[in-house]
């Protein structure tokens, strides 16, 4: 009862939702963080403690064989689809973890169409397979008005310091549609002192390199992965 209560405030006197959609930077949502009464600001910083740990487990799964999906349903939220990565999903790699930004996956009933997948209907046959995704990308070294290059390839920058490179095409593409970027190749399994030449290499290259979009006020161009 008193977690519906606290919730209820948060939404009507602090428009919780609206605050962490519309926040431009991390400064900001703590400042917002800070002006709540205490038990308000207790109560959602275990709201999202709890949010993270539930999804802790989704997205590559350790050995890098499968992409885990949460799967929230009647109340339930410790299941997961475990998709493997195969030919239908060369592109799956570029969510792993990097500086910037950190991948957790749920699945919900919105359908996700593009001019080459349209919807299958309310009740399609399940084949356990990623086809395509649909985000938003950024240059970090761009300071004003910016957007993909049709043929120009670019790169995604990981963690492990993994690299991937992928072409953006925009040709054909009718308006209103995102462009597409196409995955071209990966520099995960070469010899280690050949890959930090590599990224030596293309991090000088600031203006090609990619991320996702992290908040929901920074401009980034909407792409689809193939």
């Amino acid at each position: 009862m008193e977690t519906k209560k606290s919730w209820q405030e948060l939404l009507s006197q602090y428009h919780i939702i609206e605050t962490f959609q519309t926040s431009n930077s991390a400064q900001e949502l703590s400042d917002w963080l800070s002006n709540l009464p205490n038990h308000l600001y207790k109560f959602v910083l275990s709201l999202i403690r709890q949010i993270l740990g539930t999804l802790a487990d989704t997205g590559f799964s350790p050995d890098g064989t499968q992409f885990l999906v949460a799967w929230p349903y009647n109340g339930v939220v410790n299941r997961c689809f475990h998709i493997p990565l195969s030919s239908y999903n060369t592109w799956a790699p570029i969510l792993a973890d990097s500086d910037d930004c950190a991948t957790f996956a749920y699945m919900t009933n919105a359908c996700l169409q593009s001019g080459a997948m349209t919807c299958r209907g309310p009740n399609p046959n399940w084949d356990n397979r990623l086809y395509m995704l649909k985000t938003a990308v950024l240059c970090p070294a761009s300071t004003g008005a910016w957007s993909l290059r049709h043929e120009r390839t670019y790169f995604f920058h990981k963690l492990d310091n993994s690299l991937y490179w992928v072409k953006a095409q925009r040709e054909g593409t009718q308006s209103g549609v995102p462009a597409s970027l196409v995955r071209l190749v990966s520099a995960r399994s070469i010899p280690h002192d050949i890959r930090q030449r590599l990224i030596f290499k293309e991090e000088r290259k600031k203006e090609k390199r990619l991320r996702e979009k992290d908040l929901a006020s920074v401009p980034a161009e909407v792409v689809e992965l193939l």
